[in-house]
């Protein structure tokens, strides 16, 4: 009997351990209970299930199971091929005290323990304008309503139920696969092109009022999802409200200048998300193909910048920044930092105050980093507004650098490019037109100041 009491309590001192620790090798568990590894191999095989073992040898690791927010001890993650095929490619289990280990089924995903969930993902997470509404459609799972307070736990109870239709190619639990294979061949939000005119401001509508269940695009513009046919193509659409008032008219213009934007990186051989523009009702629509998505139903993987700079580097202070700490450590190729500053300055040379790391992203295959995905984003955020009113907004392009000496003169061309197009346009109104001239004036003086910056040493060879 004594003998049975002191083997409990030592599994309960294993466990307790291993819930401070998150995992521990043979050796330190052996040490910190103070027992042979005879003793320890008999623990090891009356805890059974409850313990996680993994390595092999003397890489072999334990850690305590838990169960993730009454989903189990384990759930498996899907990805969802080209053509739209899904295979598991690894298992995502649940450990003590609240962390959580990836058991990889394949080659493109590394197995490893974590604090929370694994950064490739978090990314996961409901976020901006569609995000917030998620707690709204889904109040079964009886959720915080502000989805930026949700726990890991939490975070997975809503993507194993409902998150079959996410951004990028993964799908976690077996509920949330079961849904894409019963939803998948149903396109959400089919519109005809020459519906879109009748179609779109319901849509619109309907996205302002309670969002478009499964979806979590990030970003706070009102947008909603949508399914071009008989294209079969994948589109989000962006919004403007109503054009009766000053502030929704510089909405409308903002949308038209995204479009020229993303059309001027395209022409000037950048990959860039394709747009079209929609007029109806008085409300402006930009429409812009998801390059996660296939017509085929297939799905590409996708991780945000901020994503991989919270994981690897942690600072986050601007673009190429941190396109170039991430290639120090291996994980981005060398030129992406100049690809990643090529659209940094275009994007000052253009106004836009929005390039947050959420609004450059990385196609992804697992967990492994394919190249830099089309830019999405891209427009003049600076002359947004601020608290409902426009106010004066001085545009000040920044001042050139010796780093800027091998890219200023494309760059400086496209900006140039532009705000030329910007304030020809007529979609564009007359005041933001006459601003895009003077702003053409402004670019026109960087681009001279930019001449004064000593050569690139490959131009001098």
């Amino acid at each position: 009997m004594a003998a049975r009491l002191d083997h409990q309590n030592l599994e309960r001192r294993l466990l307790s351990e291993l819930s401070l620790v998150r995992s521990a090798s043979t050796s330190e568990l052996c040490r910190a209970l103070d027992v042979s590894q005879a003793t320890f191999s008999r623990l090891v095989k009356s805890l059974g299930p409850r313990l996680l073992v993994v390595g092999r040898a003397r890489t072999t690791r334990y850690a305590a199971r838990r169960a993730v927010s009454g989903l189990g001890d384990r759930l498996p993650v899907y990805e969802i091929d080209a053509q739209a095929r899904g295979s598991q490619i690894a298992i995502l289990h649940g450990v003590l005290p609240d962390g959580f280990y990836v058991e990889s089924l394949a080659p493109s995903v590394d197995s490893g323990f974590h604090k929370d969930l694994p950064y490739w993902l978090n990314e996961l997470r409901p976020s901006g304008f569609l995000g917030r509404l998620v707690p709204l459609q889904h109040p079964e799972l009886d959720l915080p309503r502000d989805v930026r307070n949700w726990s890991a736990d939490q975070t997975l109870r809503y993507l194993a139920n409902f998150g079959w239709n996410l951004s990028g190619d993964l799908i976690v639990g077996d509920p949330a696969f079961q849904r894409y294979v019963s939803l998948a061949q149903d396109p959400q939000n089919a519109v005809s092109v020459k519906a879109r005119k009748r179609r779109y401001p319901v849509l619109a509508s309907d996205a302002l009022a309670a969002g478009t269940p499964g979806s979590s695009a990030g970003g706070e513009q009102p947008k909603f999802l949508a399914t071009k046919l008989p294209s079969g193509s994948s589109v989000l659409v962006k919004f403007s409200p109503p054009r009766s008032s000053a502030l929704a008219r510089r909405a409308s213009d903002l949308l038209v200048a995204e479009h020229l934007a993303l059309k001027v990186l395209g022409e000037h051989g950048k990959s860039a998300s394709k747009s079209e523009l929609v007029d109806s009702n008085a409300q402006t629509f930009l429409e812009v193909e998801r390059f996660d998505r296939f017509a085929s139903g297939g799905r590409a993987g996708v991780l945000s910048l901020l994503a991989l700079d919270a994981e690897f580097v942690g600072r986050m202070r601007n673009w190429t920044d941190s396109v170039e700490r991430l290639a120090e450590v291996g994980v981005l190729p060398r030129p992406l930092v100049t690809e990643a500053a090529w659209l940094e300055l275009f994007g000052h040379l253009i106004a836009n105050t929005d390039m947050h790391g959420g609004n450059l992203s990385f196609t992804m295959r697992g967990n492994r980093v394919l190249a830099l995905a089309p830019v999405y984003d891209m427009g003049p955020a600076q002359y947004a507004g601020l608290q409902g009113h426009l106010g004066n907004v001085v545009f000040r392009p920044p001042t050139p650098t010796p780093s800027m000496a091998t890219i200023w003169e494309s760059v400086s061309r496209a900006a140039l490019d532009f705000w030329g197009r910007v304030s020809q346009h007529p979609a564009i109104t007359a005041p933001f037109r006459r601003i895009a001239g003077q702003n053409v004036t402004h670019v026109e003086a960087f681009r001279a100041s930019a001449r004064l910056l000593p050569e690139a040493p490959d131009s001098r060879r």
